[in-house]
């Protein structure tokens, strides 16, 4: 059995637009944002496989996977909502709403049950999704750790079928997710595009590593990179770290923010 994790980053939202725009609490997805939707749900091969969807909680993740993913959202899979998939940024564009907001505006088609009150909580000092880049390291463990959790669940019910998991998240955030630093360029928060995927599977297939590694497959690495070679332990550090600095002013720190300290 494999547990196949395909991540995607959300469709265009209001906040792509422009600078000002990132101050749109919550933004919704734009005209553009809706046909790269449906771009993805014809390009995506696996629909009638799919076991799984979940997304952040945020508005434009969820509507990305019920658009994108719409024929296993037909097939009543209703979409697990994981706070810990949202975006890095403490800005207005990369803060949920309430959960009872959530529930009601996608009543039936979102399980919201894991959304817990103060999941939008950007700034306090004690929360975990406080826009400081050793929370961000922490939460990606967390969250790696819960789709492990999720996979543990599906082997133990479907012994020797493959899972194919849906995880609908954030351009900057994927980074952390999936500890891939690799092409980003340097004007940008993140290498990912609207609306694109890639897959990975567990590094131990018994599902037990505390830090839940992931690695890409072979055939999504290379549709990527065609036959570039993958960055070594030692060069992956090394772009982990770049990304830290490049990422600090999209979050408003200062370069001790990777120490856990923001100005």
């Amino acid at each position: 059995m494999t547990v196949f994790l395909h991540f995607v980053r959300h469709a265009q939202g209001e906040h792509n637009l422009s600078r000002e725009a990132e101050s749109i609490h919550d933004p919704k997805l734009t005209e553009l944002g809706h046909s790269q939707c449906a771009s993805l749900q014809s390009v995506f091969p696996l629909h009638n496989q799919v076991t799984h969807l979940i997304a952040s909680p945020l508005q434009r993740t969820i509507q990305t996977c019920l658009a994108g993913f719409q024929p296993a959202s037909n097939r009543g899979l209703k979409v697990l909502l994981l706070p810990k998939l949202q975006e890095v940024g403490p800005w207005a564009c990369d803060t949920g709403s309430e959960p009872e907001i959530i529930a009601r505006d996608y009543k039936g088609l979102v399980d919201v049950s894991r959304v817990e009150k103060d999941w939008n909580d950007k700034l306090g000092d004690e929360s975990i999704y406080k826009a400081v880049v050793s929370r961000i390291e922490s939460r990606a463990v967390g969250a790696r750790r819960e789709l492990q959790a999720v996979a543990r669940q599906w082997e133990m019910e479907n012994q020797g079928r493959d899972a194919h998991v849906v995880v609908v998240s954030h351009g900057a955030f994927l980074h952390f997710l999936t500890e891939c630093f690799h092409n980003i360029p340097q004007d940008n928060a993140t290498g990912w595009t609207n609306a694109s995927y890639r897959a990975y599977t567990f590094a131990d297939t018994t599902l037990a590593d505390k830090n839940a590694t992931i690695v890409e497959t072979s055939e999504s690495w290379e549709a990527r990179n065609g036959d570039a070679q993958r960055p070594n332990e030692k060069e992956s550090q090394a772009l982990r770290q770049r990304y830290h600095k490049l990422l600090a002013p999209y979050l408003g720190l200062d370069e001790a923010s990777t120490n856990g300290s923001s100005k």
